[in-house]
């Protein structure tokens, strides 16, 4: 029997999950984010407390990667450079805390992940080669990897409530 597979991209019943979907987030520093993708460039813009202003403000997607100063050559190159350095093993850490803390503010999201239990997930957006699969399909898929992970982790705890989330 085949292995089935769940694409999460910005349509579909499984939006929910996509880290581009605009739908608040609170990042590591407590602060709210308008979807996991503005806290995620806010932390690639490091210390340049500007440029977190323009990524946090930004409208759209597009608006934070402008503001942070990614452009699509980059992206498609799965984020192997930009202007503060770049670290996969911080990027995966920081990453698993901002799908958790959507996790817990959404039970949406949460009742969406638990939908998926059995099925391999893969996130395709884009050129990201990195935190999805690319359109290749052939990237890293960390973001899939890691909701794969967290959803596992409840379902091995009897299920998905969000009081759950404060011993990850």
């Amino acid at each position: 029997m085949a292995e089935r597979v769940i694409i999460i991209n910005g349509l579909g019943p499984f939006s929910v999950l996509a880290n581009d979907l605009l739908d608040p987030v609170v990042g590591a520093n407590g602060r709210t984010y308008k979807s996991v993708l503005h806290a995620y460039y806010s932390y690639l813009a490091g210390g340049d407390s500007k440029r977190v202003a323009n990524v946090r403000g930004a409208r759209s997607i597009a608006d934070a990667q402008t503001a942070l100063g990614i452009d699509t050559l980059i992206m498609a190159q799965g984020m192997r450079t930009h202007c503060g350095g770049w670290d996969l093993g911080s990027t995966v850490d920081m990453l698993r805390e901002l799908l958790r803390n959507k996790l817990l503010g959404s039970r949406w999201a949460r009742e969406t992940l638990m939908a998926t239990y059995g099925s391999r997930l893969e996130v395709v957006q884009g050129n990201d080669m990195v935190l999805g699969s690319g359109k290749s399909r052939s990237g890293l898929n960390v973001t899939g990897l890691l909701l794969m992970e967290l959803r596992d982790y409840y379902v091995s705890r009897g299920g998905l409530r969000a009081p759950d989330f404060a011993g990850l």
